[in-house]
């Protein structure tokens, strides 16, 4: 059988014949695509009235490099060029000179319509910092909600998936967690 691009997913394999042993041909999967789940938090703040955000996008591995593409045209559009500023959603982040709050505001919607263009799916949560006080418990039960949303999603497509999360430091490393999450399971 021959796969997407007819590449061979395993070694060849041995087998026993009237010959003796013989090398067969490597064997050949259909290449399964996945769906990409990009998390990432904001809202780290002790400001009474702040919220806390977890989201994540998720895409088709088939659409990811067109979208990758798209957005980086919007950005030289708007000249936004240099790379070590990434576009961040949170408007006290620093961007590059001559991208005021309105520019920054209309590339963002940009992005989003982007992101719609090429179906990507949102997951996000949002709490209010005052009600979950705990900034780890905070992080852990919002990453746990938005993998299980993800996960249940997934399911109801028969699809296959892969969570790529944003790092930060913390008392229980988002490592740990994940880990975790593979060996126990979503609580």
């Amino acid at each position: 059988m021959r796969g997407h691009q007819g590449r061979p997913c395993g070694p060849a394999r041995h087998c026993r014949s009237g010959k003796g042993l013989q090398r067969s041909r490597p064997v050949f999967h259909l290449r399964r695509c996945y769906a990409l789940l990009y998390g990432d938090e904001s809202g780290e703040s002790n400001k009474e009235g702040s919220f806390f955000f977890y989201g994540g996008f998720s895409v088709s591995e088939e659409a990811a490099l067109d979208l990758r593409s798209a957005v980086r045209r919007a950005l030289s559009r708007a000249d936004w060029e240099d790379p070590s500023m990434p576009l961040k959603f949170d408007t006290n982040e620093p961007r590059p000179e001559g991208i005021d709050f309105k520019a920054h505001t209309a590339l963002k919607q940009e992005v989003i319509r982007l992101a719609g263009e090429h179906e990507c799916r949102l997951f996000c949560v949002i709490i209010l910092n005052e009600i979950a006080t705990d900034a780890c418990k905070r992080r852990e039960f919002q990453i746990n909600t938005v993998l299980d949303n993800f996960n249940a999603d997934l399911a109801s497509r028969n699809e296959t998936g892969l969570a790529i999360l944003d790092t930060f430091t913390a008392a229980r490393r988002l490592r740990d967690i994940v880990k975790e999450r593979y060996s126990e399971g979503l609580r």
